[in-house]
């Protein structure tokens, strides 16, 4: 989608919810090369179904990482797009099952190009709590270089000399 502001400025955010298939994903990944080279500032979220690190994931056996993996990292790459970090839990999707069995990761995250991130420096992305689903929603903060540059009111005590 085009997001436009009232003062005319334009970005893209595209929402993803990418299948679990490596040549599914494979295709996608290279179609939104495509998309992130039209020189907009870009946010892209969602349901990634891959991994950049052994650390987004906790489970019971040893993490490696795949060709997912791989093939997310590449269109990281290539696309010039960032992770823009998380705040609350640090995974995102749960398999629902117990003990030994139980596996934690965090296919659910928001990029972004270097143009977005300049445009909105103090924004930020929260993992909410999961509920009744197996995938905790992501909330996107969005906090353009203005905003982030107002400063909190301050009482100044030489104030109170003045009557």
């Amino acid at each position: 989608m085009v997001v436009s502001s009232s003062e005319g400025e334009t970005w893209l955010m595209t929402a993803i919810y990418a299948s679990n298939q490596l040549d599914q994903q494979k295709r996608l990944w290279e179609e939104l090369v495509g998309l992130g080279s039209l020189g907009l500032p870009w946010l892209v979220g969602g349901d990634f179904n891959a991994i950049l690190s052994t650390e987004e994931k906790r489970s019971y056996a040893r993490v490696t990482l795949g060709p997912k993996s791989s093939n997310f990292a590449k269109f990281v790459e290539e696309a010039g797009v960032c992770d823009l970090g998380c705040e609350g839990v640090p995974f995102t999707w749960c398999n629902n099952q117990t003990g030994h069995n139980q596996i934690w990761v965090r296919f659910d995250r928001a990029i972004a190009n270097t143009d977005w991130v300049r445009k909105f420096p103090g924004s930020r992305v929260v993992h909410l709590d999961r509920s009744a689903i197996d995938h905790a929603p992501l909330l996107v903060v969005v906090q353009g270089e203005s905003d982030s540059r107002r400063r909190p009111f301050r009482f100044e005590l030489y104030w109170m000399e003045y009557q």
